[in-house]
């Protein structure tokens, strides 16, 4: 067991060192994106690939709906986090418009 956990370890280390190698890459990553986003050459498909992971770092992905069709006769306990998540939203939504 304790060979287990110090590869486990080892592994983590390593993980976390990638990590920090990546990120010290920031900026230059972001000056790339932003050069061929600019790029009048490049392709239209890889200048709008460099905008959206441009906007997702800076602002996050955009949220999406998930339209979900519940069986009123499944137990809660049966419901997926995504259905659940949903229904919550509905809910929240329904209060902030004085639906319910």
């Amino acid at each position: 067991m304790c060979e287990r956990y110090k590869k486990l370890m080892r592994c983590r280390s390593q993980g976390a060192d990638r990590r920090s190698s990546a990120r010290r890459q920031t900026n230059t990553a972001i000056d790339v994106l932003t050069a061929i986003m600019r790029d009048e050459k490049t392709s239209p498909a890889a200048r709008i690939g460099a905008a959206n992971a441009l906007l997702d770092r800076g602002y996050g992905k955009p949220t999406s709906i998930i339209d979900t069709h519940i069986d009123e006769t499944r137990d809660v306990r049966e419901l997926t986090r995504e259905e659940l998540e949903a229904l919550l939203s509905e809910e929240l939504l329904k209060d902030a418009l004085g639906q319910n």
